[in-house]
């Protein structure tokens, strides 16, 4: 056998073996989602596929009270804090991956655990004026396990120097 044979051989054999080592990554990537040490597996659910959507009334669901707060004017320099409270209006517990803003002056803050149907919880957000100055429009996105699995909640107003 010539060389560059043996070489796309070896490199065949090496592609083949190693691809059969991505389950153990997969329960790490699970285990690092939720962060608590606890087992929530069985309740994750993602209703969304390659072929639609599969299910979306036995799954978990926030329904916000309000998805918007105006803080209306401010002075520059000054923290808002807000609440943005939901209830689990679906059928199964619903779990907050994430929460991410788009800039570091706001600062949102989730509860990882399940939220059983019917519960209430809520969503934190800090805002710091320091820097800023006219209107503002903060947005928080928020992940879920529910449907729609991506919520976006806004803290706005005005802020002068």
């Amino acid at each position: 056998m010539t060389f560059p044979i043996r070489l796309i051989l070896l490199i065949s054999t090496v592609l083949l073996v190693s691809c059969g080592q991505n389950s153990a990554v997969d329960e790490k990537k699970v285990e690092q989602i939720i962060g608590d040490g606890k087992d929530y597996q069985d309740i994750i659910r993602n209703p969304v596929s390659a072929e639609g959507i599969d299910d979306t009334v036995n799954i978990g669901r926030a329904v916000f009270s309000e998805k918007i707060f105006d803080f209306g004017e401010v002075k520059e320099g000054k923290i808002i804090t807000h609440d943005f409270v939901f209830t689990n209006g679906g059928a199964k517990p619903l779990l907050l991956h994430d929460a991410t803003s788009t800039c570091g002056c706001t600062i949102p803050e989730i509860d990882k655990t399940p939220i059983s149907p019917g519960s209430e919880s809520k969503i934190h957000v800090r805002f710091d004026t320091k820097g800023k100055e006219g209107y503002q429009e903060k947005p928080v996105t928020v992940l879920t396990n529910g449907y729609p699995s991506k919520y976006v909640v806004i803290v706005k107003g005005k802020v002068i120097k």
